[in-house]
């Protein structure tokens, strides 16, 4: 029994992991959406980069990644973050060159705050000279941090002097002078090349899977809010799971029964010549691309030139429902909606089930137990529904877990083709809106309900099966 925990609480913990680096490495910036729909600030203003670093501080994103870290030794105890890739490259610049972390940090803000005064003085002046004394400050402040030859910056640094005394900058040009001769006094570049481990008692880690309050975290089911709404993702999921799982489970329910049922009665009944046709059937069943099969369906069964049996898209009428239609009289009326859809989520399952049952039941009759029952006078009927079925239970229950991926991976062109407001449509709004706290919520879901079936695979394997009791014991 502990190796399987063992086994299943680490795929758990990949999964977790895998969901936490997906959502903070995928493309794009979650702050900028939040400054954007929140905050109502344009990525064009002034002070927009101090904003962000603000927000970031406010929502943890200056943290660790996680509860250990490899680093340097220069910036050990030190996590900044930096708005643009320019600032991290001009810090990381600084920290190689100088070593010290605590010093480097603090002359890039300086460095910063020079940079943010000579635009906001620009914005009020309009004469030539003080604008290219300026922007000779300004690039002074650049060569100070992209700089190779160290040795040049002392008299870079007398420069932007010179002209902050121009600007009336002077408080900010000695403040600059300042920390760059603690950073020289302090210099120990080696340190940036010195790999330490760094633990993190606080971490974005943490704070995504625990929360920092009772109400965040996945552990407290808060799976965070939509970039593009600002909306909960919980809240969104409950609204468009169910159709997803109404159709799923049918389906996958209407393809076991129906498949092992055929699978069993192919076994006993040596009809040859439905054997080929369902054989036949179950191959193309399988091969068929499910769009290509929603297309079919949609353009002989609701096409007004053909038969228009079936609605071709949706759940209800156009017009929905009144607030007295009954319950009944609402299925009654949604019904027709759910039969292409619910067509295009069985073929291939029922295909594959029918095909993998029926080799288990090949399998187990060529088995000594089954020849000597056979040998012993019960029909084939009796060795394949009272010793047969028994066996197959165990493996074709496995096949659960390996269906519901598919199904959830079908379901986003189904539920596209058939405009069905489920998860999978949901899915794809999100792909477009880049709207990944969606995306990453969804795998991590998919993943632990696989997880789950798995581990009910082994705990059915190991009540049905006796022989490997030992194995879990």
């Amino acid at each position: 029994m502990r190796h399987i925990i063992f086994k299943y609480f680490f795929i758990l913990s990949a999964l977790l992991l895998s969901s936490f680096m997906l959502s903070v490495y995928m493309p794009g910036d979650a702050l900028d959406y939040i400054l954007i729909r929140e905050e109502k600030t344009s990525i064009s203003s002034s002070n927009y980069e101090h904003q962000k670093t603000l927000l970031a501080q406010r929502l943890g994103y200056n943290k660790p990644l996680f509860y250990f870290s490899v680093t340097s030794l220069a910036e050990l105890g030190w996590q900044h973050y930096l708005p643009s890739e320019q600032q991290q490259k001009s810090y990381n610049h600084l920290l190689r060159n100088y070593g010290c972390g605590s010093e480097v940090f603090t002359f890039y803000l300086m460095i910063n705050a020079a940079r943010t005064a000579i635009t906001a003085s620009l914005a009020s002046v309009t004469d030539t000279s003080y604008r290219q004394t300026a922007a000779k400050a300004a690039n002074c402040l650049y060569q100070i941090e992209t700089q190779v030859n160290l040795n040049k910056n002392d008299s870079i640094i007398n420069s932007f002097n010179t002209y902050a005394a121009t600007l009336k900058l002077n408080s900010l040009a000695n403040s600059i002078l300042q920390s760059y001769n603690n950073m020289q006094t302090q210099k120990s570049s080696w340190k940036k090349w010195t790999p330490v481990i760094q633990l993190n008692s606080q971490n974005r880690f943490h704070d995504w899977f625990f929360g920092t309050d009772k109400y965040s975290g996945i552990i407290h089911l808060n799976l965070g809010q939509s970039l593009y709404t600002g909306r909960s993702i919980g809240s969104l999921l409950k609204e468009k799971i169910f159709w997803s799982l109404l159709l799923t489970v049918l389906a996958i329910f209407i393809a076991f029964f129906f498949g092992l049922f055929i699978s069993l009665w192919l076994a006993y009944a040596n009809n040859k010549f439905a054997g080929r046709i369902i054989n036949t059937t179950t191959v193309l069943f399988y091969s068929l691309p499910v769009y290509f099969a929603g297309t079919a369906l949609l353009y002989f069964f609701s096409n007004p030139d053909f038969l228009q049996i079936f609605p071709s898209s949706g759940i209800s009428p156009i017009g929905g429902f009144s607030s007295d239609t009954s319950l009944s009289e609402k299925f009654i009326h949604t019904l027709p909606y759910l039969i292409l859809p619910l067509i295009c989520y069985t073929y291939s399952l029922w295909a594959f089930v029918q095909r993998t049952s029926a080799s288990l039941i090949a399998a187990e009759l060529k088995k000594p137990y089954a020849l000597m029952a056979l040998a012993k006078g019960l029909t084939k009927k009796e060795v394949v529904i009272r010793h047969i079925f028994p066996n197959i239970i165990a493996p074709f229950v496995a096949l659960l877990a390996n269906m519901f991926p598919a199904v959830i991976g079908g379901s986003v062109i189904i539920e596209s083709l058939f405009s069905i407001p489920g998860m999978g449509l949901e899915l794809i709004h999100a792909t477009t809106t880049r709207n990944y706290p969606f995306i990453s919520a969804v795998i991590l879901i998919t993943g632990l309900v696989t997880i789950l079936l798995y581990l009910m695979n082994e705990w059915i394997h190991h009540y049905i099966d006796t022989r490997t009791k030992s194995v879990y014991t």
